[in-house]
């Protein structure tokens, strides 16, 4: 009896009340992983990239630069730093951004670059290289390294005359200087067959 409408009973509320303390429970539970998504929360960042492959750093490349003077391991670093750009790597090298992580020894001291007087006759100036080839062959054995040198270099050029890397020789790197010497027949020869030295005479460019 009594006015108004029914009371809950004391089960209805105490159902009610575990009905609230479980769905409290749901929402405060951790997101559930499933196969890399979740569900409950937000979405599971997925997998970092893989890193990009380093750029492929071919033999021939490297040999290249050896040729101008540089070792190798040197080389394939300022190649794959330069994504495979012989031009470029061999710009890293020649400016020392990248070298060998120990000093090379010292190479004999070469005497002071000759600079001649380049005939500007096609005639005078091939027999000016005949002579200043004859005297330095004169050397013998000891000869060999310079002539060797230049033969390389003339041999790049007419291989392929518009490549940029061919046409500049940096005369202080260690193989170059060692090769050339002290002898002034061989910076005479190398002028003669072309290569100018401007400026502080560090580099020999093809004119």
């Amino acid at each position: 009896g009594g006015g108004g409408g029914s009371k809950p009973s004391a089960v209805a509320k105490a159902a009610a009340t575990q009905d609230r303390i479980a769905a409290s429970k749901e929402m405060a539970a951790p997101p559930r992983n499933f196969g890399g998504g979740t569900v409950g929360g937000a979405p599971a960042p997925g997998p970092a990239p893989a890193a990009a492959p380093a750029p492929a750093v071919s033999d021939e490349s490297v040999a290249v630069c050896v040729e101008m003077g540089f070792d190798a391991a040197s080389a394939r670093t300022a190649l794959a730093a330069s994504g495979g750009d012989v031009e470029a790597a061999i710009s890293l090298l020649a400016s020392g951004a990248i070298g060998p992580d120990i000093s090379p020894a010292a190479p004999p001291p070469a005497a002071e670059v000759l600079r001649v007087d380049v005939p500007a006759d096609s005639g005078a100036r091939l027999a000016a290289a005949h002579e200043a080839a004859s005297l330095l062959a004169a050397d013998g054995a000891a000869a060999a390294p310079a002539l060797g040198l230049l033969s390389k270099l003339v041999a790049n050029v007419l291989g392929a005359p518009a490549e940029p890397k061919y046409r500049k020789v940096r005369l202080s790197n260690p193989k170059i200087a060692a090769a050339l010497g002290a002898s002034p027949a061989a910076h005479a020869l190398l002028q003669l067959c072309g290569f100018r030295l401007p400026g502080g005479g560090d580099f020999a460019e093809l004119a």
